[in-house]
């Protein structure tokens, strides 16, 4: 998860009032247009756990659930792009059986910094930072229970591997210090732009971090 800039409402979010219209109408292409908003904004990977957000797959998130806030069906603030894992990210959060939370307790990346709330491990997983005010602190292991990005699994390491990630370039992340997210990249031979999104696909699934 990384900060991300949100840039202006699509004019076609206008059109429509929660509580009155359905999601389910949004026309194929609004939909579309939408996606095209949510990748400038946060690329072609998800908001929460910067996975591969693959069409056929992805899906539209509310980050306020639209059950709950109806008002907020089409609030451009309240909308991100996810991956699609059922086991992650928004349909983790938003699963029926999931356990009840508070969403005032979660970080949203387009209003807070993730990296004022997490850091990076050697292993690929990811971790509440020291220091932080006790608030702050129960917000951060909040996010990642909802999210599901504090389980086996939910980091860079595959459950699998017994917690260690697989070697990359001849580089393996077995530490288990805190490392900075752009020592982290550095860490992996991709020559593109695209660094998050490269490191994804060189580990085969979603890299929950």
């Amino acid at each position: 998860m990384r900060q991300l800039s949100r840039g202006p409402e699509p004019a076609l979010l206008k059109r429509f009032r929660g509580g009155r219209d359905a999601w389910e109408d949004l026309p194929a292409g609004d939909r579309q247009a939408l996606w095209a908003a949510l990748t400038a904004m946060q690329g072609e990977v998800c908001a929460y756990c910067e996975g591969q957000a693959v069409p056929g797959r992805r899906h539209i998130e509310h980050f306020r659930l639209r059950h709950r806030y109806p008002q907020h069906t089409f609030s451009w603030d309240n909308l991100f792009g996810n991956c699609g894992d059922t086991k992650t990210c928004g349909h983790r959060k938003d699963a029926p059986k999931a356990r009840a939370y508070a969403v005032e307790d979660l970080i949203k990346p387009d209003e807070e910094d993730p990296d004022t709330f997490f850091h990076f491990v050697g292993d690929g997983s990811i971790a509440v930072r020291e220091g932080l005010a006790p608030r702050q602190a129960a917000r951060a292991r909040e996010t990642l229970r909802v999210l599901g990005l504090d389980e086996p699994g939910g980091g860079l390491a595959p459950p699998s591997s017994g917690g260690q990630a697989p070697a990359v370039g001849q580089v393996a992340l077995t530490s288990q210090q805190p490392i900075d997210r752009d020592v982290f990249v550095q860490r992996f031979p991709v020559n593109s732009a695209g660094a998050e999104l490269a490191l994804g696909l060189l580990l085969g699934g979603c890299p929950h971090w």
